[in-house]
C-alpha cells in the first residue's frame, strides 16, 4: 500500500511538458519579484533636519566643518571622518545635494552587484529567497537607529563583494570592491571600517590553508587597493601627513578608550540571546567545514565584523543592544548565498538554523524613528546672544545647535563634544585648542550639562584647566555661562609637584588644605582582566567624588579645590568670586574600580602664582 501511494505521488508531481513551459514562465518572475524586494529593502538613502539635542549636535558639526573647510585630524577629531556628511546629510551649503547622490550611487551599485548575481550567474532560488528574507530580517541595520544606516549599508555591500570573491573564478574585481569600500568607510566612520577591513583580512587567512597561491594574490591586491585609496587621501586631502597622523591617531584614541568610558550596562537577556547568536554562528562554521563548503572562508572572515559588532552593542547597552540581532541576518544572508548548501545538508543545518531563528523571533523590534527638538528649543536668551555677538565661539559641553539656532560664528573644540574626550591625547586637544593663541575663540558658551551622572568638568579636566586659566565671566542668564577670553592668563602652564602619594583603592584621600589652586594626576592601571574586559567586551563604570569619571583622563590633572558641583558655582568660579571647598577627601569607586590595580600613583601639584579664595561649604554632590 505504501509503494503504491509513493508511486501515485511521483506520478502526481512528475512535471509533464505543459508544467515544465510554465516552471520556465514562473523562475524568472519570481527573480525578479525577489529581486525588487532586496532592492526595495534595502535602500538606504537619508537625510536629516538641522535638530536641537545631544545626537543631532554632533551631527550639525560634521556638516558644519566641510561647509567651512575643518580638516579631520587637526580641526576636528571624532569617530566619523572626513567624508561622514555624505552619511549624515543635512541642508548646509551643498550637503544635502552631494550625501543623497553619493547614497543613491551606493544604491544603484548594490542593486547592480545583486543583478549580477541573481539574473547573470543564476544563484539557485532558494538561496536568493533565503538571502531576501535575511535582509529582511536585517533590515533595522539601515532604518532604526537614528544616524545610523548608510555607512552600515555600504560595510553591506562590501561584505557582499568578499563573498563573490570567494566563490567567482575572476574574483580580483570582487575582492578590491570590498577592499575600496574598506577604506573609503575608513574617512567615513572608523568602525564601519574596521567591519569590513577586519572580514578582508581575515579572509586573507581563511583562504591560505585551502589554496596558498590566491591567498598571496589577495594579500597583493589588498596593499595595492589600500595604496591607491590612502595616498590620493593623504595628498589631496590632508595638508601634510602630520594631519594625516593626527587623524589615524584621533580615531584610534576614540575608538580604543570606548569601551572604558561609555559602557551603560543593561538587563542580562539581551547579552544571553547574543551568546545564543554567535553559538549558531560557530555551529553554521561546523557545517560548513564537514562538507568544504567554498563559502567557509566567507563565514570565518565574518566573525571579525561578528565581534566588532557584538562589542559595539554591549558597551552602550540600553541604546545599542539590536544592533547585533539586526546586523546578524545579513552576514547568514551573504553566507547562504554563496554556499553549496543543499537539500542533503538540512540534518545539519537544523541545530544552527533553529538556534538562529530562535533569537531572532525573540528580538524582532519594529523601526524606531525618533521624535526630534526643533531649533526653537536651542534658541538663546537675548542677553546671552548680546553677549557672544559676532565673536567666534565655541561650545561647551556639548550642545552644539546652540550655533545653528542662533546664527553663531561658530569655532567648534577639535573634538566636538567634551564628553568625547575620554582619553589624555583627546582631553590634551581640546585643552591646546583654548591655549593657542590662533585657535583660542574669543567667546566660549558655557552650559552645566553632562550624560551618565557626570560632572562636566570632570570629563575633560585638562580642558576644565584650561577653560579656567585663559577665561573670565563676561555674562550669564538662562542656564548658560558666556566665558570671555583673558589678555593675560590666571596662572602659568607648569604646575609645582608638592608629592607623589599612593592610596589603596576604595578607600578616601584626604585633600590637603591649600589656598593655592592644586591638582591632582592620578595614574590608574588596568589589571591583566580589566585589560582584557576593556578588550574584549566592556569595563563598568568607575566613580570619583560620587561622579562617573573617564579613567583615562585622570591623569590630566583634576582640580581639587575649584571643582564646582553645579551652575551657580561654576559662575562663581570664572567670575572670580570665592568658591565652595567641597573636596576634604574623595573617593575612587563603583564597579570597574576593581579592575585597576592597587596602589593608586597620585601626584598633588600647586600653581603657587594663584590663591583660591574659599567658602565654607560641605554638601554632597
Amino acid at each position: 500500500m505504501r509503494n503504491s501511494c509513493g508511486r501515485f505521488w511521483r506520478e502526481a508531481c512528475k512535471p509533464n511538458a505543459g508544467t515544465r513551459v510554465k516552471l520556465r514562465r514562473q523562475l524568472p518572475a519570481a527573480r525578479a519579484l525577489l529581486f525588487t524586494a532586496i532592492a526595495g529593502a534595502a535602500y538606504p538613502v537619508r537625510s536629516y533636519p538641522v535638530a536641537a539635542g545631544l545626537d543631532a549636535s554632533w551631527v550639525y558639526a560634521l556638516n558644519y566643518a566641510r561647509l567651512k573647510g575643518l580638516i579631520s585630524g587637526r580641526d576636528a577629531i571624532f569617530t566619523y571622518g572626513p567624508l561622514a556628511w555624505l552619511t549624515v546629510p543635512m541642508d548646509l551649503g551643498s550637503n544635502l545635494a552631494a550625501g543623497i547622490v553619493f547614497q543613491l550611487a551606493c544604491w544603484l551599485a548594490f542593486a547592480g552587484v545583486l543583478a549580477w548575481f541573481v539574473f547573470v550567474r543564476k544563484a539557485p532560488l532558494e538561496k536568493v529567497a533565503v538571502f531576501t528574507f535575511c535582509l529582511l530580517a536585517g533590515w533595522r541595520s539601515f532604518h532604526h537607529w537614528d544616524y545610523v544606516g548608510p555607512e552600515v549599508f555600504i560595510a553591506f555591500l562590501a561584505l557582499l563583494l568578499l563573498g563573490g570573491a570567494a566563490v567567482e573564478q575572476r574574483w580580483l574585481p570582487y575582492f578590491a570592491g570590498s577592499c575600496f569600500l574598506g577604506w573609503l568607510l575608513f574617512f567615513v566612520k572608523f568602525s564601519a571600517a574596521l567591519l569590513v577591513l577586519s572580514a578582508v583580512t581575515l579572509f586573507i587567512v581563511a583562504v591560505f590553508p585551502f589554496d596558498r597561491h590566491k591567498a598571496r594574490r589577495l594579500g597583493v591586491a589588498a596593499l595595492l587597493t589600500t595604496a591607491c585609496v590612502m595616498g590620493p587621501a593623504a595628498l589631496f586631502y590632508f595638508p601634510g601627513m602630520a594631519e594625516f597622523a593626527g587623524y589615524v591617531r584621533g580615531g584610534i584614541e576614540i575608538s580604543s578608550g570606548y569601551s572604558a568610558a561609555m559602557t551603560v550596562r543593561g538587563p542580562r537577556a539581551p547579552l544571553v540571546l547574543a551568546i545564543a547568536l554567535m553559538v549558531s554562528w560557530l555551529l553554521l562554521i561546523g557545517c560548513l567545514y564537514r562538507r568544504r563548503d567554498r563559502a567557509l572562508p566567507v563565514a570565518l572572515s565574518f566573525v571579525g565584523p561578528g565581534f566588532v559588532v557584538f562589542k559595539h552593542s554591549f558597551v552602550r547597552e540600553p541604546f545599542h543592544a539590536g544592533m547585533i540581532f539586526a546586523f546578524t541576518p545579513l552576514l547568514w544572508g551573504i553566507v547562504v548565498l554563496f554556499s553549496d548548501l543543499g537539500r542533503k545538508d538540512y540534518p545539519r543545518l537544523a541545530a544552527p538554523v533553529s538556534v538562529f531563528a530562535a533569537v531572532m523571533c525573540a528580538t524582532a523590534a519594529p523601526a524606531m524613528y525618533p521624535t526630534r527638538l526643533g531649533l526653537a528649543a536651542d534658541r538663546l536668551p537675548e542677553s546671552i546672544r548680546e553677549a557672544i555677538g559676532t565673536e567666534p565661539v565655541a561650545v561647551f559641553p556639548h550642545e552644539l545647535a546652540y550655533a545653528a539656532a542662533n546664527g553663531l560664528n561658530f569655532r567648534p573644540f577639535p573634538v566636538l563634544q567634551s564628553y568625547s574626550a575620554y582619553t589624555s591625547y583627546l582631553d590634551e586637544a581640546n585643552a591646546a585648542f583654548l591655549g593657542s593663541e590662533v585657535t583660542a575663540p574669543p567667546r566660549v558658551l558655557f552650559d552645566w550639562q553632562s550624560i551618565d551622572g557626570r560632572n562636566p568638568l570632570l570629563d575633560a579636566p585638562a580642558t576644565a584647566l584650561a577653560l579656567y586659566r585663559h577665561y573670565d565671566l563676561a555674562a550669564s542668564g538662562g542656564g548658560h555661562l558666556v566665558l570671555r577670553r583673558r589678555t593675560v592668563p590666571r596662572f602659568g602652564a607648569q604646575p609645582r609637584l608638592l608629592e607623589t602619594r599612593y592610596w589603596q583603592n576604595g578607600r578616601p584621600f584626604p585633600v590637603p588644605q591649600d589656598d593655592h589652586l592644586l591638582i591632582a594626576r592620578i595614574h590608574l592601571q588596568e589589571t591583566l582582566e580589566g585589560t582584557a574586559r576593556s578588550l574584549l567586551f566592556r569595563l563598568p563604570a568607575v566613580t570619583l567624588m560620587n561622579y562617573r569619571v573617564s579613567p583615562e583622563v585622570m591623569r590630566d590633572g583634576i582640580p581639587l579645590n575649584i571643582l564646582p558641583w553645579n551652575m551657580e558655582e561654576a559662575r562663581e568660579l570664572f567670575a572670580g568670586e570665592a568658591v565652595p571647598g567641597h573636596n576634604t577627601e574623595w573617593t575612587f569607586a563603583g564597579p570597574g574600580a576593581r579592575y585597576f590595580r592597587d596602589p593608586i600613583k597620585v601626584e598633588l601639584l600647586e600653581f603657587p602664582e594663584i590663591r583660591v579664595p574659599h567658602v565654607s561649604h560641605t554638601e554632597e554632590p
